[in-house]
């Protein structure tokens, strides 16, 4: 999973450069954005922190999910969260 990660930060610059906003969310969900400060790619990353399935619902844009293996899924326009799962969503331009 290191070694994924290391790819997957190489891969967006949004990861390695710029703040991290934190979106308001119930508990037990973390969200937060992340976005490339030179206009790049935007990434939300999605996190449950709980012991069951949480939902959470997109903020306005076009997602798609980044595929990085967190077993999370998109449901039309709200995030389906597995227990202690997550999901990151890429923005499409």
């Amino acid at each position: 999973m290191t070694r994924q990660f290391i790819v997957f930060r190489k891969a967006h610059a949004a990861l390695r450069l710029g703040d991290i906003p934190f979106i308001d969310a119930p508990e037990p969900i973390l969200a937060f954005q992340r976005t490339d400060p030179q206009g790049g790619d935007a990434l939300l990353c999605l996190f449950n922190l709980g012991g069951e399935e949480a939902h959470f619902a997109l903020p306005e844009g076009d997602w798609a999910d980044c595929r990085y293996g967190l077993m999370g899924r998109m449901e039309g326009k709200q995030a389906a969260l597995p227990p202690w799962g997550g999901l990151v969503l890429c923005r499409n331009a």
